[in-house]
């Protein structure tokens, strides 16, 4: 038995065919990328500034996907635990880190490992930031937006 479609039943088949298929299309997913700071440390307010700023430029990766920058704020004591703790600090695999001091980048393995550094408020303050090692690919184009970002003189 041989099934026949008339031309107008096959052309309508295609054209639903290619609405449900065309409405289903999303964009690509947000990439969120995990910032590590200390939230009564001297670059946070100048970061969160220049944060703001960027995000309101809609930043996308190479690839296109948007990037979404989430602050993870700890208070001074569990902040100063975390990057003396290397087990801790790659469990949590922060995106990007804003430390307070030179000093602290000299005694955080993860600071001292990154070739991806730059500073978050200005040479002359000193908050050194980095990226880890273990960022890559989307995430490691992002997190270079974002240290770049971050990096500006605004």
């Amino acid at each position: 038995m041989k099934l026949r479609l008339s031309p107008s039943l096959l052309l309508s088949a295609v054209a639903l065919g290619i609405l449900v298929l065309g409405g289903c299309r999303r964009g690509k997913d947000p990439l969120v990328l995990n910032l590590l700071c200390d939230n009564q440390s001297k670059s946070f307010p100048i970061a969160e500034h220049k944060l703001l700023k960027f995000q309101a430029g809609r930043p996308k990766t190479s690839s296109g996907r948007p990037i979404i920058v989430q602050s993870v704020l700890l208070d001074q004591s569990k902040f100063e635990s975390l990057l003396g703790d290397d087990a801790g600090l790659t469990i949590m695999k922060p995106d990007l880190v804003i430390l307070d001091s030179p000093e602290q980048e000299k005694s955080t393995r993860a600071a001292r490992e990154s070739n991806k550094k730059g500073d978050a408020c200005n040479p002359a303050t000193g908050c050194p930031t980095f990226i880890p090692v273990w960022v890559t690919s989307d995430r490691l184009d992002a997190a270079e937006q974002i240290l770049k970002a971050l990096a500006s003189g605004d």
